[in-house]
């Protein structure tokens, strides 16, 4: 878990990155949606994981998170850390 440049939580779950607002008690997602229905290790989505989070780091001014998945197919994205965008 890091936190961003506004204070905000960045941590991972699952096949999402999150961005938790202790405040307001909300969150914000990098990735989930639709997705084909197909088998993880045949899914290929260019906009989101596909399969579980293994790893997540943060830009050192905090604005940007970079994750990436595990699988027969691993990618890394990377996207801004208070907006859940992908970059």
């Amino acid at each position: 878990m890091y936190f961003n440049a506004s204070g905000k939580a960045v941590y991972m779950t699952a096949a999402l990155g999150v961005i938790l607002d202790p405040v307001s008690n909300t969150q914000r997602f990098f990735g989930g949606g639709q997705t084909d229905l197909k088998s993880k290790k045949l899914a290929n989505d260019n906009d989101h994981h596909t399969d579980d989070v293994s790893a997540l780091s943060i830009s050192s001014d905090r604005n940007y998170a970079v994750t990436g998945q595990i699988g027969s197919a691993p990618v890394a994205f990377l996207w801004n850390a208070e907006t859940g965008e992908k970059q």
